[in-house]
């Protein structure tokens, strides 16, 4: 009997350790990494996701990263200009990764071989024929979650939205099930259709497109007397005497971190910082007028009505001249 006693206890003690190794085993770890070119030089804004996950991270200025993953865990990098790699972690040691630049790239593309450009009707029709989990071209989800030591985003919504495009004949293409985002950095509108994939659409099959969040509607559109090659959001329509817009355009601005032990400087963590101008064209002008939210901008930018100008300034003396003000005034002087 006490032999018979001795067995069940060793036996469950044996599992009970068991399990913990395999539990442990499955358990996500915080791993490591450093991404770099063939030079061993460090690629920043580089994207590191885990195979099958949908979030992921983006390298630092020196081209390092950290992201929890499961051990045996497929690392999928990709990086502007480079081949994608595959990287499997077989221990907690730092991972690291070497990319090969890619062997064929389109100058007239603005991308690279790891983000495809596509037409705007093909877009919708690849997506469409599009397997359930599968990496579209090799692409992959631009990392909307980054590090947490990285302020700022180089894209315009923090997660994908709902939208419509107008194609460059003026028709309306959408699709229910697509949503959108917009690249600050490349300027650039991207879709997917299950967030594991995505397609950046060709600039010049577009006209304007709409994306909405639960912030309001965003409306970008081109405008050939500003410039050729950016979208601009729409914040007063070209339906009065006046219209406004708006460019927004991101930097991605290194971590310039200084000690000496005793005197410290600079900044210890990377960000993305927006820079806006703001444009009024009007129709009875043949060029736009670039203006700062400041109130001697506006007043010399509009000097054509110069005393309703002065006029919505005194009634709105305590207001801050900020955004919100700029489009108050633009809409009043279409009244």
């Amino acid at each position: 009997m006490k032999k018979i006693l001795l067995f069940f206890i060793i036996f469950f003690a044996s599992s009970i350790i068991l399990f913990s190794q395999v539990d442990s085993s499955l358990k996500k770890q915080t791993l490591h990494g450093v991404v770099k070119n063939e030079k061993n030089k460090p690629i920043q804004n580089a994207t590191v996701i885990v195979e099958g996950e949908q979030k992921g991270v983006v390298t630092d200025s020196l081209g390092y990263f950290k992201i929890d993953a499961r051990p045996n865990a497929v690392l999928i990098i990709n990086a502007d200009g480079y081949e994608s790699l595959l990287k499997e972690v077989n221990s907690k040691e730092l991972v690291q990764a070497v990319l090969a630049k890619t062997k064929s790239q389109d100058d007239n593309s603005g991308s690279s071989e790891i983000l495809k450009q596509q037409t705007l009707s093909n877009s919708f029709q690849d997506f469409g024929r599009m397997e359930n989990g599968t990496i579209y071209h090799g692409s992959s989800l631009p990392v909307i979650h980054q590090n947490e030591e990285t302020k700022g985003s180089r894209y315009f919504f923090k997660d994908w939205v709902r939208g419509t495009v107008i194609n460059d004949k003026g028709e309306t293409v959408s699709d229910e099930y697509c949503l959108f985002n917009y690249d600050k950095i490349s300027h650039a509108l991207l879709v997917t259709k299950d967030k594991k994939s995505m397609i950046q659409v060709n600039y010049s099959d577009v006209q304007s497109f709409t994306l909405k969040d639960q912030g309001g509607e965003y409306v970008f559109s081109k405008n050939p007397l500003i410039n050729g090659k950016d979208f601009f959001i729409q914040l007063v329509k070209p339906r009065g005497k006046y219209s406004l817009y708006k460019s927004v355009k991101t930097n991605f601005v290194k971590s310039d971190y200084r000690s000496d032990g005793l005197v410290e400087s600079g900044k210890n963590y990377d960000e993305y910082v927006d820079e806006n101008d703001y444009y009024i064209v009007s129709a009875s002008w043949d060029k736009y007028k670039t203006v700062d939210l400041k109130k001697k901008s506006i007043k010399e930018a509009l000097q054509d009505d110069k005393d309703k100008v002065n006029s919505y300034f005194s009634q709105h003396k305590d207001d801050f001249i900020n955004e919100s003000f700029l489009i108050g005034l633009i809409n009043s002087l279409n009244q």
